[in-house]
């Protein structure tokens, strides 16, 4: 046991600094006393295979519990980090437009006071671009916060002519729509008419048939009555 505490010493203490806040160096400490007691519990020696696992799975709960908080102090920091990191972003940004800023301001106040120092600042100030320039090529971090704001305008820009075309399409869409619906309209239409004269045709034929029967019947009764009667 002391053997594998010796082989293990390294994971401790090889992060500490004296630049450290007490709330770091406090939470570092407790996750390397959680994590020796993880070490005692996983590496506890035992006479026989048995023993050992019997002892597994008696301390098993407590061995979970101390992976859950060992989980959530690395959660923690790493969530502070982040915030850390954020914080230093956006103080960056802030420092540059207040720097942008009081330049406009300087530049006012000696435009107003001689032209000659405005002169000899432009000069001071194509130095200070040039090297703000040469800063910002060579900080890739600030670039591509640049980049990150670019990204979202031109995604806006890409979005809004799709919605735009999309726009033009449906009333396109629209448009075609109603054309096919007014050349169902006419030819429905012009069904009905068409079946109007049918119908009209039909009982023409109808009351056609009619007549000529009861003609045909008129005739047929005369015949009849002139034999019944030896007439001719």
């Amino acid at each position: 046991m002391q053997q594998q505490q010796l082989a293990q010493s390294w994971w401790f203490g090889s992060l500490k600094n004296s630049r450290q806040s007490p709330w770091l160096i406090s939470t570092l400490a407790e996750l390397d006393e959680k994590t020796k007691q993880m070490l005692r519990l996983v590496e506890h020696d035992a006479d026989s295979f048995a023993k050992r696992a019997e002892m597994y799975y008696k301390k098993r709960p407590q061995l979970v519990s101390m992976i859950e908080d060992f989980r959530r102090a690395h959660r923690s920091l790493a969530v502070r980090c982040d915030r850390l990191r954020s914080g230093g972003a956006a103080c960056r940004v802030t420092a540059a437009a207040l720097g942008a800023s009081r330049l406009d301001r300087s530049w006012a106040r000696s435009i107003s006071s001689n032209k000659g120092e405005v002169e000899s600042r432009s000069s001071a100030s194509d130095s200070d671009d040039d090297d703000s320039e040469e800063s910002e090529v060579d900080d890739p971090e600030q670039g591509g916060e640049r980049r990150g704001r670019e990204t979202p305008d031109a995604d806006l820009v890409k979005l809004m002519g799709e919605v735009e075309r999309l726009k033009e399409e449906n009333a396109a869409l629209k448009s075609e729509i109603a054309g096919k619906d007014e050349e169902k309209r006419d030819v429905i239409r012009q069904l009905a008419l068409s079946l109007q004269m049918l119908k009209e045709e039909h009982a023409g034929l109808r009351m056609c048939i009619k007549d000529g029967k009861k003609n045909g019947a008129i005739s047929e009764f005369k015949k009849l009555t002139r034999k019944l009667f030896g007439r001719q």
